[in-house]
């Protein structure tokens, strides 16, 4: 009888073991870290020096910051006017939205401007390139 609990419990361990084991194999890969592969990229087709390099990550900061902010309203600024069903409230969150959505676009219009201003004469045929690039990447 006690040889059966001792067996029984092994095999509930083995297959605990084989349980982990198997989603262990089946999760996906990770990916490396984003901003470092957006730095990387930057880096390799602007050709920046470190400086550059440093001056690029400060800005990107900035506008990762002031974008969230603006994103978090713009998000919630959706959800009221989905969620509305008085017409002139629907029209106050519209144009709240579009003001919204302007300074969004002046954020961005900003940071592209600083990597204008941190590119020499050579690497400023790049920026219409990655502001492509980033523009479209949600299409990809």
């Amino acid at each position: 009888m006690k040889r059966i609990r001792t067996l029984s419990i092994l095999v509930g361990l083995l297959i605990l073991v084989n349980l982990g084991l198997v989603f262990w194999l089946l999760k996906p890969p990770r990916r490396p870290d984003s901003e470092a592969r957006a730095g990387a990229r930057i880096q390799r087709i602007f050709q920046f020096d470190d400086e550059q390099m440093e001056q690029t990550r400060r800005s990107r900061d900035r506008h990762k910051a002031d974008l969230a902010e603006r994103m978090d309203e713009l998000d919630e600024l959706s959800i009221a006017y989905y969620t509305s069903t008085d017409s002139l409230a629907k029209l106050a969150l519209l144009n709240q939205l579009l003001e919204v959505t302007q300074m969004i676009y002046g954020i961005n219009d900003r940071h592209f401007e600083e990597i204008r201003q941190i590119c020499n004469e050579d690497q400023l045929q790049h920026v219409q390139g990655l502001i492509r690039s980033l523009v479209l990447r949600k299409k990809q």
